[in-house]
């Protein structure tokens, strides 16, 4: 389940745990997505490290997909980054991606997400 939407001085933190699912990465987009400074993040964080099982079911996959077509904004263009060792999750996102053009990176530990959300706070970099 979501658990939490953290927002950060340059991003935004989604952190999972237990039983998880589509619907919940839907909610946690929903939440930083109606931000006031959403335009301002450079980085998306997930994080499923502490979840258990990932549910994947079609109807809700369909849903985040046409949630996403129909809500695409500035903010998706905005590196965002899988931690997650599940190939479930990963699986999904990377259909996702392959679906709506959203790119994913993918780790394994918070600490590796914090070095790539580092390079991409950098307003050199971007």
């Amino acid at each position: 389940m979501l658990v939490d939407v953290t927002l950060e001085p340059h991003g935004v933190l989604c952190t999972y745990i237990g039983h998880s699912n589509l619907q919940d990465i839907l909610e946690a987009a929903k939440r930083y997505l109606t931000h006031p400074d959403c335009g301002g993040f450079r980085y998306i964080l997930h994080n499923f490290t502490r979840v258990e099982e990932f549910a994947y079911a079609e109807e809700s996959f369909a849903g985040l997909v046409s949630y996403a077509m129909l809500n695409y904004q500035d903010t998706d263009y905005v590196p965002r980054c899988a931690i997650t060792e599940n190939e479930t999750v990963r699986r999904s996102l990377e259909l996702y991606s392959e679906l709506t053009g959203r790119k994913w990176e993918f780790v394994t530990t918070l600490d590796e997400a914090r070095i790539w959300a580092t390079a991409h706070s950098d307003p050199k970099e971007t």
